[in-house]
């Protein structure tokens, strides 16, 4: 596992290759990874402005932070959403935060006044968010190594391979084998009631597979409107391995009285918002209907009642 503590800032290949790369009509993407394979040492690197300047620990082999420094994008349709939807003051919840990316965005996005709670169980991916947490100094962003469930205890976790490009597969398991650990579990209302948030504007959840799970450790506060907006990511393939579907996680929320919409996430209109230089984000909604629960990966915005879902 790397040490944040042992990083140097962006050596001078990488910062010309990201102030070139984001200016490219294509081929972004497979230029920021040609060269990564070649020069893979970590280092601390910045997001772009328009994500908040926030630095962050870039490991060239992984894809989502190479992305970030070299292309400035990483989920730009969620990206997108953010940007619209945050305003400075507000507060966000990140449940499963990764290395922090969606964290650090909001955490520059609302300012000193607004407050971020962000949640990641794995051990590794933890030490890497809170190390980009504190090299940002940030004061209204509280950070726990924990996993949102329906109750208090622990559970098996199957941690990410760290040779893969990707390190957002580590999940909830019910099947310990090598390559899991045990976390803690904690239902959401209880733990923003210890940290003494009550309303979030946006929290966005990104579990594999657990988020039924974690919706009903959040049921008092969706019953009451607590979480005004949630955006989510739905993995049906995992919610079927815990003996769950997409339309138990509609259930829930609709049992609540929220509106549900769905994020166009069809391979070209990735493409086209990673290359737009103007986003309109409404074009990217639609409501979400009985259909969308034969998904393969819905990618979901839901709003309380009384609230608008693009204000």
């Amino acid at each position: 596992m790397l040490d944040p503590k042992k990083l140097r800032t962006a050596p001078m290949w990488a910062r010309v290759a990201s102030s070139v790369i984001p200016h490219l009509p294509r081929g972004r993407y497979r230029l920021a990874r040609w060269l990564a394979l070649r020069a893979p040492a970590p280092f601390w690197g910045r997001m772009p402005a328009k994500l908040g300047g926030a630095w962050f620990c870039c490991n060239p082999l992984h894809g989502g932070s190479r992305d970030v420094y070299f292309t400035g994008w990483y989920e730009p349709q969620e990206t997108a959403l953010l940007l619209e939807l945050l305003r400075p003051g507000m507060t966000f919840v990140d449940v499963g935060a990764n290395w922090g990316y969606f964290t650090l965005l909001a955490a520059s996005r609302l300012g000193p006044s607004g407050r971020v709670i962000a949640l990641e169980p794995d051990p590794r991916l933890f030490q890497l968010l809170q190390a980009n947490v504190d090299r940002n100094r940030f004061t209204g962003v509280v950070v726990r190594q924990v996993a949102a469930a329906d109750r208090c205890g622990q559970t098996s976790f199957a941690q990410y391979d760290e040779t893969s490009e990707n390190w957002g597969l580590s999940h909830l398991t019910e099947d310990p084998c090598n390559g899991t650990c045990m976390v803690a579990t904690c239902p959401l209302d209880d733990l923003l009631d210890e940290v003494g948030v009550d309303c979030i504007d946006l929290l966005k959840m990104d579990i594999e597979g657990a988020e039924e799970l974690a919706l009903r450790g959040m049921a008092a506060g969706l019953a009451r409107h607590r979480y005004k907006r949630l955006l989510l990511e739905v993995h049906p393939q995992m919610l079927k391995q815990r003996g769950r579907t997409v339309a138990d996680v509609f259930t829930l929320l609709r049992q609540a009285n929220y509106r549900g919409w769905e994020i166009d996430h069809a391979p070209r209109t990735t493409w086209r918002m990673s290359y737009a230089k103007k986003i309109n984000v409404r074009d990217l909604l639609r409501p979400a209907l009985k259909e969308t629960c034969a998904e393969q990966w819905p990618h979901l915005l839901w709003t309380a009642p009384g609230v608008d879902d693009m204000k």
